[in-house]
């Protein structure tokens, strides 16, 4: 059985560690748009994952993921710090031990720019758009496309 809880603990902390360096690693999908669907994908990612972690640690103090993890290695017969993912991340990874102040602080700067990104994606995305018709009267409520590139000073 402890068998089980340590695979379950490790493949906890494996997505855990996925999701965030696709997170961190998806950034500048907030404000480079080359590909806007891939950008779009993002945000919304974005939004999840920023979500959920700021509700779990207005909830229980920490991500939903690290206690998950936490309770599965104890239940393995382990151990794990009582410190933030990321800190037991940035220690595997580049074998410095930040203090969890440290790492408390840069994940609210990363959860800003997120905030920042997905604002600014939000406000260039919307710049393609006029007001929707009303009732009884004609269009889409986009402009052309050959329109919208001459207005940014593009060729068609």
């Amino acid at each position: 059985m402890q068998q089980l809880f340590r695979w379950l603990a490790s493949s906890v902390d494996f997505a855990h560690a996925l999701l965030m360096l696709g997170w961190g690693l998806g950034l500048p999908l907030l404000f480079w748009h080359r590909w806007p669907k891939l950008s779009r994908a993002y945000v919304w990612f974005t939004i999840g994952f920023v979500g959920a972690s700021v509700l779990s640690q207005l909830a229980i103090g920490e991500c939903v993921l690290t206690t998950l993890a936490r309770r599965l290695w104890t239940q393995a017969g382990g151990y794990r710090d009582d410190v933030p993912f990321v800190v037991t991340c940035v220690n595997a990874v580049a074998r410095i031990r930040p203090s969890t102040r440290a790492a408390v602080f840069a994940w609210q700067l990363a959860i800003a720019l997120s905030a920042l990104g997905v604002a600014w994606h939000f406000a260039r995305e919307g710049r393609g758009r006029v007001s929707t018709p009303g009732p009884g009267q004609r269009g889409t409520g986009e402009r052309p496309r050959a329109e919208l590139n001459a207005k940014r000073g593009r060729p068609c």
